[in-house]
């Protein structure tokens, strides 16, 4: 016979979820590390300048990107 159904959250809405939040976590990192990253890259590893700024902003406006895509898919409001 066939099993009964669980009551409560189904798979596919975890898989969901799990994608949001990755989603927002990427984000977070892109938007926020894109300045450290200009430190690491200019300081630490000896880069030079114009490209860490450059990694940077890359880095900065993808995360920009990023949450403006996910406000217009409307993934977080």
């Amino acid at each position: 016979m066939s099993e009964p159904k669980k009551e409560g959250a189904s798979s596919t809405t975890i898989n969901v979820r799990l994608r949001s939040m990755l989603l927002v976590i990427l984000a977070a990192f892109c938007t926020f590390g894109g300045p450290y990253l200009v430190y690491l890259l200019a300081h630490l590893l000896k880069a030079d300048i114009i490209v860490s700024v450059a990694c940077g902003f890359t880095l900065f406006f993808f995360g920009l990107g990023l949450i403006v895509f996910m406000i217009w898919k409307k993934i977080i409001i």
